[in-house]
């Protein structure tokens, strides 16, 4: 199985909230898996879940100290994750028109799940829990988790 995963499922692990996730305990055992679970991450999920991590800091919603222990947790995901780097096939795909409004960085993150998809050969599960990334990654065909439309 393949799975891409936006900020919004990364941070609702991070800060432990309510509602459907990704399995993270497949993070940490990709080869072990009798099931092969591989998760894909955009650099741009870094940026994006970063600014999102900052933003709650500036609001007063975390102190400096949470922010530096969220941040390390972040990296660390990140870590486990195959990070894909922008190229001009992402862009691409990004830039197309969709038949919904969708914002830049959603554009990315759908561009570059299917652009997995194409070099894989496979279908990847998009997860995410932001309703309008969901609608602009079913605009694109692509098998949507972690939110209900």
């Amino acid at each position: 199985m393949t799975v891409y995963l936006d900020a919004s499922a990364l941070l609702r692990v991070l800060f432990d909230e309510p509602g459907e996730r990704f399995r993270t305990e497949a993070l940490h055992r990709r080869s072990s898996s009798t099931e092969r679970v591989d998760h894909y991450g955009s650099d741009v999920l870094e940026v994006d879940a970063s600014r999102a991590i900052d933003r709650l800091r500036l609001l007063g919603q975390i102190d400096d100290a949470e922010c530096v222990r969220k941040s390390g947790e972040l990296r660390a995901m990140l870590n486990a994750l195959h990070m894909i780097p922008m190229n001009r096939s992402i862009v691409a795909l990004a830039s197309a028109p969709f038949g919904v409004g969708v914002r830049a960085l959603d554009a990315i993150h759908v561009g570059s799940a299917q652009w997995i998809e194409r070099e894989l050969g496979s279908r990847v599960a998009f997860w995410t829990h932001d309703r309008r990334q969901a609608i602009a990654a079913l605009s694109r065909g692509l098998t949507v988790r972690g939110v209900e439309i």
